[in-house]
């Protein structure tokens, strides 16, 4: 079933190592949605210099004075739509594009415009049976198919693909709502939670969390 997410970091087990293995040091690596910055901090100790984009402004300015209480000074943070920025102009050249469970098709045609043959795209996306019990797709999930038909068709080649899954077992429907009680106001918003308890009601107890984890490089 696989690991959970790397406890250090809240992120996927194995992202860090591919954006590690294409020598940060040497690139200078944007962050696409970065939200508070948690892959831009982690990865800044071996990157040449990170930008972290994100359109929450709120998350932004948390980023920002995180890296600056750890004396972090090789990032820098922008408030600006992933899907719609044009990466080419951000100031200083991109070398790789990576990303932490904010992935789009559009982010994806950005990227492939602001990279330059052999720049590396590295990052972790919903897969499609993320939370699958809730009987609910996410729009921004993807599955190893379409993955690979938008990457071939906006011009890089796929190193590695692969879906990290880790499903987590309750002893009850008690100790899964205790559980999930901070996912359930934006559940309930998008019809989930509802779902859920009727799963739950069931028998269910069981939540899935799924990944894709992929590097590709510009053609």
């Amino acid at each position: 079933m696989g690991n959970p997410p790397d406890a250090n970091h809240g992120l996927s087990p194995g992202l860090l190592d591919l954006i590690r293995a294409d020598c940060p040091s040497e690139r200078n690596v944007l962050d696409v949605g970065c939200g508070q910055g948690r892959l831009v901090l982690a990865i800044a100790p071996d990157a040449r210099w990170v930008i972290g984009l994100d359109r929450d402004e709120d998350a932004i300015a948390q980023a920002a004075l995180v890296a600056k209480e750890r004396g972090i000074v090789n990032v820098e943070f922008r408030v600006a739509d992933a899907e719609t920025s044009d990466y080419r102009r951000l100031g200083r050249p991109i070398q790789m594009v990576a990303a932490h469970l904010c992935m789009s098709d559009a982010i994806i045609e950005r990227a492939a415009d602001g990279l330059s043959a052999g720049d590396p795209l590295v990052f972790a996306a919903f897969h499609i049976d993320q939370w699958k019990e809730t009987a609910k797709v996410s729009r921004f999930a993807y599955s190893e198919d379409r993955l690979r038909q938008i990457l071939g068709r906006t011009g890089f080649s796929i190193e590695h693909l692969q879906v990290e899954c880790h499903v987590r077992q309750f002893a009850s429907e008690a100790e899964a709502m205790q559980t999930l009680a901070h996912l359930r106001p934006r559940w309930e918003s998008d019809g989930r939670w509802g779902s859920y308890l009727a799963y739950l009601s069931a028998g269910g107890r069981d939540l899935t969390q799924s990944h894709v984890v992929v590097k590709a490089r510009r053609r």
